[in-house]
């Protein structure tokens, strides 16, 4: 991901909000990571229920760059504050930060989480090319 970011022009250094993805299969669970993240410091925390199945989904972001070092210890706190919360841990992405794009971090915060629901899984589209590691290990 770093690689085709720099391949694409993208200046490491620069902030930006950084998109982080997980996946709970309880309510409750999902809840209480949601109130973990507020009070941690997360911004535009936005859960999200599926219909028809037991599935959450929490999008939030922080404000970072995109060094290797700072992604790889972001990438190590997050996937155990979820593991730890029973959940899962489908990445992050981020908006590629050249010269001529304004700086993100600059943008307001919503205040709080966000709560919505959303259709049945197969329809919707995956973030990502391929299915979530969610998707793909309900269906296993």
């Amino acid at each position: 991901m770093l690689e085709h970011a720099k391949k694409s022009g993208d200046l490491p250094d620069r902030l930006r909000r950084i998109r982080h993805v997980t996946y709970f299969t309880s309510e409750r669970a999902s809840r209480k990571f949601v109130k973990k993240l507020v009070s941690n410091g997360f911004i535009d925390v936005n859960e999200m229920k599926f219909l028809g199945v037991p599935l959450w989904r929490i999008d939030f972001f922080r404000i970072g760059n995109a060094t290797l070092p700072h992604m790889a210890h972001w990438d190590c706190i997050i996937k155990r504050m979820v593991e730890k919360a029973s959940g899962e841990y489908d990445g992050c992405e981020f908006r590629i930060m050249s010269s001529d794009v304004s700086d993100e971090s600059l943008r307001p915060e919503r205040d709080g989480p966000i709560y919505s629901i959303i259709g049945p899984s197969s329809l919707v589209l995956p973030m990502n090319d391929g299915e979530s590691n969610a998707q793909q290990s309900l269906a296993a």
